[in-house]
């Protein structure tokens, strides 16, 4: 996994997601093992939970705005796929909840934040080219 990730930096905020979550779970004697990451249910199962945690810490107009964000996000492919996409900051909904959003998920490290060659400020959920199984 960390191989993989170092060969994609959106996929180091994600590293240090569930670095952070396996701290918190080590052991009496500071180990950081296996059955930590076991019970996280891995990388897809640390990341649900918490993003289901940001989620329920959110205004109700924030949780009602959450699909237009991602909306921008996601796109779907000829085939019917959703890929994942790079949005100008400036091209996703910009009221307060888009806002409270936003700073949520960046905080957490689900979603990066960037600037484009042009200077733009971007976002991009945070991904991994990484098989979770």
């Amino acid at each position: 996994m960390f191989d993989e990730a170092a060969k994609n930096p959106e996929a180091l905020p994600l590293l240090e997601f569930i670095l952070d979550e396996l701290y918190k779970q080590r052991s009496d004697n500071s180990l950081i093992t296996w059955a930590a990451y076991d019970k996280l249910g891995g990388l897809k199962g640390a990341i649900a939970k918490r993003a289901d945690e940001i989620f329920a810490k959110l205004s109700k107009p924030a949780q009602r705005a959450l699909v237009g964000i991602l909306s921008g996000l996601i796109q779907l492919s000829e085939n019917g796929a959703a890929v994942l996409r790079r949005a100008s900051r400036a091209d996703l909904p910009s009221h307060s909840a888009a806002k409270e959003i936003l700073d949520a998920y960046i905080t957490a490290k689900l979603f990066v934040s960037d600037r484009d060659q042009a200077g733009e400020h971007t976002v991009a959920l945070a991904r991994a080219e990484i098989n979770y199984e």
